[in-house]
């Protein structure tokens, strides 16, 4: 499974650095590391920001969850923190080394959930999945023609395969950009291959690693079965959340200010988002535009 722009797992030397930093240091070190190396790798998979697109949610003792693209554990952690049982997916023995001196070295084994890894494709070991209470799917959903073998509608039979894993109350947690996100009209480059207004063009030079929007992600998941869907909008997006909105809380005028927030790439500033959002507010549409989602589906 590919990653974030410059994370990927090419980049050996990089995450045996991440691995060194978290083998040989204490969390509350993380931050002064991170600004130390001034590059992004090191902040996307070593910022405590990073764990707050799943903090708020009811996960607790009682529940197991799955998360598939685990990376380097930046999510993995906090899940590990609040649930009972957690089995995670990611692409290397290195990253899952990663994972298990994270979790050793920031959980006490009281507090820590039972976890399993797995460093094989998901295509190989989906059966021996089991059940879970959550299933989590943090900014890897794009990547779905990879992970299945089906390459006509990857999307919507990873969907309907990840259905079957889930238990009868249990739900399925897609967090990932949204392709006419505000922050791409204004000047960000597209998340993975970069280059500008690709995603808010739908694609055109584009045959995989896609991500969509609020109406897209609502007819896949459809599609595959699930009938009860939340959008809540991770703002300023799903990777350094500060705020999750809900459909029952949407921002009011003035609140999205902190748009200048583009860690991983180049970027130009077309127009004032706060003064965008402010209209897309007032006229109904942030829901549209908003930078990312996070869906729970059930």
């Amino acid at each position: 499974m590919r990653q974030e722009a410059g994370t990927g797992i090419a980049d050996i030397t990089i995450l045996n650095e991440i691995y060194e930093i978290v083998r040989t240091n204490e969390k509350s070190e993380y931050q002064n590391i991170i600004c130390e190396k001034a590059a992004y790798p090191f902040m996307y998979h070593l910022a405590e920001l990073r764990g707050n697109i799943v903090h708020w949610l009811p996960v607790s003792k009682q529940h197991s969850v799955l998360e598939i693209g685990a990376e380097c554990g930046a999510v993995t952690e906090v899940l590990a923190q609040k649930a009972g049982e957690v089995a995670y997916i990611t692409d290397t023995k290195l990253q899952d080394n990663i994972i298990h001196a994270r979790i050793e070295k920031n959980i006490p084994d009281s507090d820590r959930a039972k976890v399993v890894g797995y460093y094989e494709k998901y295509c190989d070991i989906e059966k021996k999945l089991d059940k879970y209470d959550y299933i989590f799917l943090v900014g890897s959903f794009r990547y779905a023609s990879e992970i299945v073998e089906d390459k006509k509608n990857p999307y919507v039979e990873l969907l309907k395969q990840l259905r079957m894993h889930l238990k009868q109350e249990g739900y399925l947690i897609i967090a990932d950009a949204n392709r006419l996100g505000l922050k791409y009209f204004a000047g960000c480059q597209e998340d993975y291959f970069g280059g500008y207004f690709e995603n808010i063009e739908g694609y055109p030079a584009t045959q995989e690693y896609k991500t969509f929007t609020h109406g897209e992600y609502k007819k896949l998941l459809e599609d595959a079965g699930y009938e009860k869907l939340e959008f809540y909008y991770p703002y300023p997006d799903y990777k350094f959340a500060t705020t999750i909105y809900s459909e029952k809380y949407l921002p009011q005028r003035g609140e999205l200010s902190n748009n200048l927030r583009n860690f991983d790439r180049e970027r130009y500033q077309f127009f004032d988002e706060r003064r965008v959002f402010d209209t897309l507010i007032e006229e109904g549409l942030f829901e549209e535009f908003s930078n990312s989602f996070l869906i729970c589906a059930n």
